[in-house]
């Protein structure tokens, strides 16, 4: 059985899979739309939501975009259940990495 990588972010841990994998999460958490690259790891979206496998995919208002700019992995933290927590590491790190796609979101 292999296991899935972790990855600190900012302070928060995360588990890195490849995009195609959310589906299996009908969890609450805050996720990263990534693009992993031989330069290191770029984070494009930073979001929240009580149902990953429902929030990503296809249907997400910044997947294409985020598949535009190359995303290949989501990075999920799932410690934080109660929504005034994920909204709490959500805006923390959205203020720390300012990804692309969340300040296309708030210029909107």
């Amino acid at each position: 059985m292999s296991q899935t990588p972790m990855r600190w972010c900012a302070g928060v841990v995360f588990s890195v899979i490849p995009t195609q994998d959310c589906c299996f999460y009908r969890v609450p958490g805050v996720y990263m739309l990534c693009r992993r690259d031989p330069a290191g790891v770029h984070i494009l979206y930073i979001g929240q939501t009580t149902n990953i496998a429902k929030r990503l995919g296809p249907a997400h208002e910044y997947w294409g975009a985020a598949l535009q700019l190359g995303m290949n992995e989501v990075h999920l933290h799932l410690l934080a259940k109660a929504e005034l927590h994920r909204l709490a590491v959500e805006s923390h790190l959205v203020e720390r990495y300012a990804p692309p796609l969340n300040r296309q979101r708030r210029a909107a």
